[in-house]
């Protein structure tokens, strides 16, 4: 059999089963909950966006123009400028994200690095697309569920190693308990 790797395609799609190391000392101590149905424990020492930044965050998230029609729950940011959007999404259908979505993504970001998988946390099926350019490593979650979410995680690559205990150990805590079983 002969296989060929395109260069110029750095995406990678795979299916896997990831168990995520929490660190319970590097998270809140509350949960974030959305009508007792999702929850996440937010990295420690990250704070909400004020009033004005949500509000800005919000009509940027919320246009029509988006592929994915989304509601912001809420965002959430450390000194290092990590931050943490959580926004539900508007529509219960399955098949939600776009076929072209990793075309969009590579656009959007200018970067042919993206890694797409299906993992489970928490018994919960979610779709993860890991994004890397010069200047960020962008975590988008898409969490299925009777009420699907989305958890993007931006972190500057200056802060990665720095915050990646803090973003592996949140996203080990993501439940959504409307899930369809």
């Amino acid at each position: 059999m002969i296989s060929c790797e395109s260069t110029l395609d750095k995406s990678k799609t795979t299916s896997q089963n990831l168990s995520f190391k929490i660190d319970h000392n590097l998270l809140s101590k509350t949960p974030l909950k959305n009508n007792e149905e999702f929850s996440i424990y937010l990295p420690i020492n990250w704070s909400p966006f004020d009033s004005n930044n949500f509000i800005q965050l919000q009509r940027a998230i919320e246009i029509n123009e988006n592929v994915i029609q989304l509601e912001l729950v809420g965002g959430y940011q450390s000194k290092d400028l990590a931050t943490c959007i959580i926004s539900k999404v508007k529509t219960n259908e399955d098949n939600y994200i776009p076929e072209n979505y990793i075309e969009i993504l590579k656009s959007q970001f200018s970067t042919e690095n993206i890694n797409v998988s299906q993992i489970d946390i928490n018994n919960t099926p979610v779709r993860q697309f890991i994004i890397s350019n010069k200047s960020h490593t962008v975590i988008k979650l898409f969490i299925s569920g009777v009420q699907n979410y989305q958890v993007d995680y931006i972190i500057p690559r200056g802060v990665y190693e720095a915050e990646l205990g803090k973003v592996e150990s949140s996203i080990g805590t993501i439940t959504n308990k409307g899930e369809n079983l």
